[in-house]
């Protein structure tokens, strides 16, 4: 298939109606791959609806703050002002909550499920983003390469199932930005070559609207895209032009349309979780950078604790053989591989260092989940692995050697030096200080080694020559397995860790603390003239810290209190 044209023979061209057909198919199986394996992981991890009486996506945060939001808001789905609450200390706007926590286009069906299935109502749209994360992904492949491939699947899979993903699985309004991003990435491409400008812009102001703090990330890379697509063009600046004004004059339009969320939630939160906090200039440990794109990179909660520097972007072994690869293809320009080469590392050095990492934040370090922004790495070792399968004809020998020995540098850093430099050796994560190889893992990415070494190896043979086509797509085919696979075990080694660790809500507990809300309406009963307190209208299930169900207590700067 080239150039947007399926040909199964020289003599036979498929009709229109029939390449839609094949094209919806082919897309389709991009989406069910990634659904299928997360359905399998959630219920073989013995989670509700999958297990009776089973496991919520109730943790961290979402447990003492946010499940209190999404019941509230479904409350305002069935009738109730989006703008104004009571629910807030002496009443205050519901917006800067609304944009900051509930803003996805997914939560809007909340409305037709009951209180007490809102638990597998976040689980069931978690798998949908992370699905359609995998979809987009295929499509980006699909149409910057001109034509399906199997090896789109195994990178659409890899990035579906991103570690990251998992790790944030609490903080379920950020998996649209990781859900986004290959849209945008994509609507990019299209805007360089004048088409379906608007892609752009829509990708651009959905993810500012999903979560605009998550959104701020993924727009300060399109800025940084944007430049690895101008320089690694090398026409004349002239020539350029016109894609830098393009560029302009969508991003602007993109931020517009975004703006009605995003701006009102920046002025509602300035002065507290919008302040810029520099902190001391320091760098974190480089074995806790390259820990993160291996399989076992999360082995406790504590990891997530830092200050700065953890990050986890595993997207299965098979994009990172490719990835590797991709450096050292005659096929890809020079000054292209030196481009993304250049934005790799950027955002390596942003992952190390407390500057950076603060600056990709909005200006001041997160104290929990640090490296929020590390999808994209994870999104960027896929993206650039893809390019290498889709110029494998050029592939050399050198790139194959390089996939060979790379682990003999990596493994010996990551397994005899601490990955972080943040706990000391008689702290509680004393013993998750050094990386534990997976041995699963290292089998796989020396299998993707060989098998993409195959025909580099045989194209100087007649047989190679001959069965050039036929050797391609066996290698691409046998990719995918090879993929879900290993990217199967990322996902279910960070959720199996934090089962094991309690963080998660059973249904069963959920279900008692909704029990208790007819008591919180008797008591609110006996006296109407009374202003409550949020824990009056907020039901918060399993509160771990010392907040007392108190608004006050995370500083929220309203529009007419505080």
């Amino acid at each position: 298939m080239e150039n947007n044209t399926i040909v199964l023979k020289p003599s036979l061209t498929l009709k229109k109606w029939q390449r839609i057909l094949i094209e919806v198919g082919f897309a389709l199986l991009a989406f069910l791959l990634p659904f299928f394996l997360l359905v399998g992981l959630f219920a073989s991890c013995g989670f509700s609806p999958f297990v009776k009486n089973g496991l919520t996506l109730i943790s961290f945060d979402m447990k003492s703050e946010y499940i209190a939001y999404f019941r509230y808001f479904q409350e305002l789905l069935k009738g109730g002002d989006w703008i104004y609450t009571e629910g807030k200390v002496f009443g205050g706007d519901f917006l800067s909550i609304y944009t900051f926590y509930l803003a996805s286009p997914f939560n809007l069906f909340m409305g037709l499920v009951s209180k007490e299935a809102i638990p597998d109502f976040i689980l069931i749209t978690t798998i949908l983003k992370m699905s359609f994360a995998g979809l987009n992904f295929y499509l980006l492949c699909r149409f910057t390469q001109h034509k399906i491939a199997f090896s789109h699947y195994a990178f659409a899979v890899g990035y579906a199932l991103v570690s990251y993903s998992f790790i944030y699985l609490s903080n379920y309004m950020w998996i649209d930005g990781v859900m986004i991003l290959p849209l945008m990435v994509l609507g990019l491409n299209l805007l360089k070559e004048s088409k379906v400008c608007y892609l752009y812009s829509i990708s651009f102001a959905y993810s500012l609207i999903s979560s605009w703090y998550i959104g701020f990330m993924t727009c300060v890379f399109s800025v940084f895209y944007f430049m690895y697509l101008f320089f690694s063009d090398a026409n004349s600046f002239k020539e350029k032009m016109p894609f830098f004004l393009r560029y302009v004059i969508y991003s602007l339009i993109g931020g517009f349309l975004g703006a009605i969320c995003w701006l009102t939630a920046f002025l509602h939160f300035s002065g507290t979780k919008a302040t810029q906090s520099f902190p001391k200039f320091d760098f974190g440990s480089l074995s806790m950078l390259l820990t993160g794109f291996l399989e076992n990179n999360y082995m406790t909660t504590g990891n997530i604790t830092q200050y700065f520097g953890y990050a986890s972007m595993f997207t299965g072994m098979v994009s990172l053989v490719f990835f590797l690869r991709s450096f050292f293809n005659p096929g890809i320009k020079v000054r292209e591989r030196i481009s993304y080469g250049v934005l790799f590392f950027f955002y390596c050095l942003c992952i190390l260092s407390t500057t950076l990492n603060a600056l990709m934040h909005g200006g001041r370090e997160p104290t929990w989940f640090p490296a929020r922004f590390s999808y994209i790495l994870g999104f960027l070792v896929c993206y650039f692995a893809s390019k290498e399968c889709e110029h494998r004809e050029t592939s050399s020998n050198i790139s194959s050697l390089v996939a060979l020995l790379v682990p003999a540098v990596v493994l010996p850093i990551v397994v005899f030096t601490k990955n972080s430099n943040r706990f000391e050796p008689d702290s509680i994560n004393a013993p998750y200080l050094y990386y534990s190889i997976s041995w699963p893992s290292f089998i796989v990415y020396y299998l993707t080694a060989i098998l993409s070494s195959l025909y580099p190896f045989l194209k100087r043979y007649p047989f190679g020559k001959k069965y050039e086509k036929w050797i391609l797509s066996s290698v691409s085919l046998a990719l995918v397995p090879l993929s879900c696979f290993s990217a199967y075990r990322g996902g279910k080694q960070v959720v199996s860790t934090d089962v094991k660790q309690n963080q998660f809500v059973s249904q069963e507990e959920y279900l008692e603390d909704d029990a208790l809300t007819p008591v919180f309406e008797m008591m609110k009963g006996y006296n109407t003239q009374d202003c409550y307190r949020m824990e009056a209208t907020f039901d918060r299930p399993n509160s771990y810290n010392e907040t007392n169900n108190n608004p006050m207590f995370y500083g929220y700067n309203g529009l007419n209190h505080y």
